[in-house]
């Protein structure tokens, strides 16, 4: 049998699980912050009749799949490198998204700048949508300094 290689990022884990049939499968665990009550994130198929699909554990705190692009260099938890040399990467399939109430958020900071700037009386509008979404950033940034749960 060849080699498959398999990376996982600190407090991460994969274990290699294989039927007569010819199925060969990862099950993948991560820490409690992310992962189901069991420490599971799921399952990534290598061979077998779900090969190249990955099943997301039930209950995981976050929503983990196959990542492609650029995505994939940033955010892969887990990567699996067959020997023909194809690596599949897993990971938060949702980092780097904004949450709903953080553009709820945002949209408040972006009105509550509009409103400052058009309180300040700016005789030329030119430019007035950079000047709102600056400041909209500064209070975001600001917001989630001293209330984020990060």
């Amino acid at each position: 049998m060849v080699k498959i290689e398999v990376k996982c990022k600190d407090g991460y884990s994969a274990k290699e699980w294989s039927k007569d049939d010819g199925t060969l499968a990862y099950f993948l665990k991560g820490p409690n912050s992310v992962a189901n009550d069991k420490s599971e994130i799921g399952r990534y198929d290598v061979r077998g009749q779900y090969a190249g699909k990955f099943k997301s554990a039930f209950g995981a705190r976050k929503r983990f799949g196959v990542l492609e692009g650029q995505r994939a260099a940033d955010n892969a938890v887990v990567t699996i490198t067959t020997p023909d040399g194809n690596s599949v990467f897993i990971g938060d399939i949702d980092a780097g998204k904004m949450t709903t109430q953080d553009r709820i958020t945002l949209g408040m900071c972006i009105n509550n700048a509009t409103n400052i700037l058009s309180s300040q009386g700016i005789g030329n509008l030119n430019g007035i949508e950079s000047q709102v979404f600056d400041l909209a950033d500064r209070l975001f940034a600001e917001y989630q300094s001293r209330y984020g749960e990060e």
